[in-house]
């Protein structure tokens, strides 16, 4: 088995760029890590559907992935890292062999990685697919956590209330709620930053 030595990770239930880590968030520093070359068709599978991987591959990973701690050197259950000809993520399983969580690379390392294991072998992993999974393109953390908070705040929020807001973008009047609510979900993505502003 291959491995990947001394690299940083972020594991998060959904997929984030380096470039959306935080400085609160649980990074880990990574001794070893087991990596598979993939296929392109088998790195979108595992981006956009529940993936659940076999039981073959689990025992191959199981244990192998190691971390830096305050008391030394522990052992990750289930994780692997999965790489294409131009991307790297890792992946942490559970016991049922279900992603539970992704992290990208820091740029430089990722690079590195690339660097080191281009044209190896693509390696056979067998899986299957679930349900496809939300669609997050091109959406920051902060995006995402701004969408979750409006959906909320419509809700919860009086009619008048909402009444003004949306008259304070669109200079539309509507008194039915239902309406005004269906109208400002239908606006977030265009006008996200300004009905958050207006929420607060």
């Amino acid at each position: 088995m291959t491995y990947v030595n001394d690299i940083l990770l972020n594991f998060h239930p959904y997929y984030f760029e380096f470039f959306d880590w935080n400085i609160a968030d649980n990074i880990i520093h990574i001794k070893q890590i087991p990596i598979f070359s993939i296929k392109q068709k088998e790195l979108d599978d595992v981006m956009s559907c529940d993936v659940v991987f076999s039981e073959h591959f689990l025992k191959q990973i199981k244990k192998k992935t190691e971390q830096f701690n305050e008391n030394g050197i522990t052992a990750l259950n289930y994780a692997a890292l999965l790489c294409t000809f131009n991307k790297v993520i890792a992946v942490k399983l559970n016991e049922r062999g279900k992603i539970v969580s992704y992290s990208s690379l820091l740029i430089d390392e990722e690079y590195s990685v690339l660097k080191e294991f281009d044209g190896i072998k693509k390696d056979f992993i067998e899986y299957k697919l679930g349900k496809l999974k939300e669609k997050r393109i091109n959406k920051t953390r902060n995006e995402l956590k701004q969408k979750k908070y409006i959906n909320n705040k419509i809700k919860e929020s009086d009619t008048e209330k909402l009444e003004f807001i949306l008259y304070a973008i669109t200079n539309d009047e509507i008194k039915s709620r239902n309406k005004i609510i269906n109208k400002l979900t239908s606006l977030i993505e265009k006008n996200r930053k300004e009905i958050f502003n207006l929420l607060k």
